[in-house]
């Protein structure tokens, strides 16, 4: 048991792993169940471990995993890479989830410890359930490099 639980619980941030994400998606698929989908990299994390530190880097993603917790209470939330998440929905519509990402991301810029991010949804559907994480990772890329053009290229 020790062993499953290390294995499905990303230690620094206590989301689910990838592993547990990628099964998840498996049986939404496999059962043809409708979810929505959002693909989340966050902004700044390499900056933040070169400038500040690995510490404060990790601080850096428990805080946001914490933000994305509170948020989305209902939804699985995964810690897919490095600096990636997802969070998947059964319940929340691709119009809901964005929103709430959005305003989450708005009120995440200010205080004193801010989280930015950068964010893709997509939805299943019964045609093209199998390319609902390529769709939000596409998303969320274009959001990174339109943030990328609009302050020239700076990181």
């Amino acid at each position: 048991r020790l062993y499953l639980a290390q294995a499905s619980t990303d230690e620094l941030t206590r989301l689910a792993t990838r592993r547990i994400g990628q099964e998840k998606l498996e049986q939404l698929q496999a059962d043809r169940r409708p979810y929505a989908l959002a693909f989340i990299d966050l902004d700044g994390l390499k900056r933040i471990n070169d400038e500040q530190g690995h510490l404060c880097g990790d601080e850096y993603l428990v805080a946001s995993a914490s933000m994305l917790r509170s948020a989305f209470p209902e939804s699985t939330i995964v810690r897919w890479g490095g600096d990636e998440f997802l969070i998947i929905d059964e319940k929340t519509d691709a119009n809901q989830m964005e929103a709430r990402l959005a305003a989450l991301e708005s009120a995440g810029r200010t205080g004193p410890n801010p989280v930015k991010f950068s964010f893709g949804v997509a939805t299943s559907s019964p045609e093209a359930q199998d390319d609902a994480l390529e769709r939000a990772d596409a998303a969320m890329y274009a959001v990174k490099r339109e943030k990328h053009a609009a302050i020239g290229g700076a990181r």
